[in-house]
């Protein structure tokens, strides 16, 4: 998948940057494509696509990411937050 759509080059085209003020960060700037691709695709609210990627391996490796299933994803924001950092940085010309 990662072949067929190169997210690390739409994240550098997007001049996608890592945001100092989260600690951690659970998706890489290639796994916000990612996310943001799969929220699309899902046509999932930001709630319910967060649920799926907690119990679904095949979204969490999509995303780059892995969840374990103790430590599952709470915020609901993420979704938000990652939609913000394409949305301020895309080049829509590019």
């Amino acid at each position: 998948m990662y072949k067929a759509l190169p997210f690390k080059k739409i994240a550098k085209t997007m001049n996608l940057k890592n945001n100092k003020k989260v600690l951690i960060s659970i998706l890489s700037l290639q796994g916000k494509v990612a996310f943001m691709l799969l929220k699309s695709y899902s046509q999932s609210s930001g709630k319910r696509l967060i649920e799926q990627v907690n119990g679904n391996i095949y979204y969490q490796f999509f995303c780059g990411t892995r969840i374990s299933a103790g430590e599952q994803l709470k915020n609901n924001k993420i979704v938000s937050q990652a939609r913000r950092a394409l949305a301020e940085t895309t080049n829509i010309e590019k």
